[in-house]
Formats: C-alpha cells, structure tokens, sequence
C-alpha cells in the first residue's frame, strides 16, 4: 500500500463525503492513522447530518453559543438522574429559534407540538426540541446549568469582562423568559424571571 501522503488529493476527496472510519476502509488502512494525517494536514472533518457538535457550550465565547445557553439557562431543561435529555420548548410562533439552535448543534431532532395551559387558562400550542448528549449536558454543567436549575442556575463567570458574549448571554435570557413592557408614561421595563444568581447579577 502507498504512503498516506501518496494518497492526499484522493483523501482530501473523500473527506467531503465521508467519515474517517469510511475512508479508512477504502484505503486499506486503520482509523487512527487517517485522522492523525487529517490533523496533521489540517483536512476539514465531515460531520454527519444527525451527528450533533459536541463542542457545542464547550466555550462561550462567540454569540451563538452565548446567546442560546443563555436560552437554556432560563427556558431550558435537563432531565434529572442519569438521562442525558436536554429539551428547549418555545411558544409556536419562536419556532424559528427552534430551528436555528437545531441547525447550530447540528442535529436532525424533531421539532413537536404540544399544548400548554398558561396561567391565565388560556391554552397556548407549544413546540419543543429534546436531544441526548452526554457531552454537550456536561459542557453545560461546568457553566452552571443543572437539572432542577430554578433555583440553582448560575451566570457564567465571564460575565463581568466579556462584554460582548454578556450582551448575548443576557439577551437569550430575556428571551428565555423575560418580558419588555411599555407603560402609560413611555418607560420601558425590563423584567426577568430566573434563580437568585441571575437576576441578582442582572
């Protein structure tokens, strides 16, 4: 068999259709040595439709990721013991958000509909994305998103020096549950509900 080097464009090719395990059953070689040359070479990585991107709240640092931990810190949920189920639920008419936040992480989850009783008595017909990720629970986990969260969820600890990630950090929480009202006088009000640590820093 050839060096992998010999077989770079052809790699290279394949790359864009295939997994690495694919590509390393085609070449006759073993998976390790196709992603040590993938990352040797800096070949961009295929990720299948479905396949969600666990590095997905890894960091937050970009808008995005800010944005919707944001979302999740205050709309969000985490099934509580060893479930790895992290669900969204939105009004139907935020059902694009739904969809942007699939299209980020990647994942090819249904989006259902359901109803809800609103605390007037109004029913109002909901959607709600749920997805499992052992891994992106854990990266949300070490910012401070946990089942039960209520009462327990925390600000990220960047909040104070990174200016930009907290403006879409807050932002998703005042989307996630917060409201802005106009009174009689022309003032605007912002209110947000969430536990003791985010509307204290608030």
């Amino acid at each position: 068999m050839k060096s992998l080097e010999a077989h770079h464009d052809l790699i290279v090719k394949l790359s864009k259709t295939n997994t690495m395990p694919e590509i390393a059953k085609i070449l006759g070689t073993t998976y390790n040595k196709i992603r040590t040359y993938r990352n040797k070479h800096k070949i961009n990585v295929l990720i299948r439709k479905g396949a969600i991107n666990e590095h997905s709240f890894k960091t937050l640092d970009d808008e995005p990721s800010a944005y919707f931990y944001g979302f999740l810190v205050t709309d969000g949920n985490l099934a509580s013991g060893k479930r790895s189920a992290i669900t969204l639920s939105l009004k139907d008419t935020d059902e694009h958000i739904l969809q942007t936040f699939k299209k980020w992480l990647g994942i090819t989850s249904n989006i259902n509909s359901y109803t809800s009783t609103l605390i007037n008595g109004s029913i109002a017909t909901m959607k709600r994305l749920s997805f499992g990720s052992k891994v992106v629970r854990s990266n949300l986990e070490a910012h401070g998103i946990v089942s039960n969260k209520s009462l327990k969820a925390t600000v990220p600890v960047w909040y104070k020096h990174d200016w930009d990630c907290a403006n879409h950090f807050w932002r998703g929480c005042i989307d996630g549950d917060g409201s802005l009202i106009l009174n009689s006088r022309g003032t605007c009000i912002v209110s947000l509900t969430g536990s003791y640590d985010i509307c204290k820093k608030f």
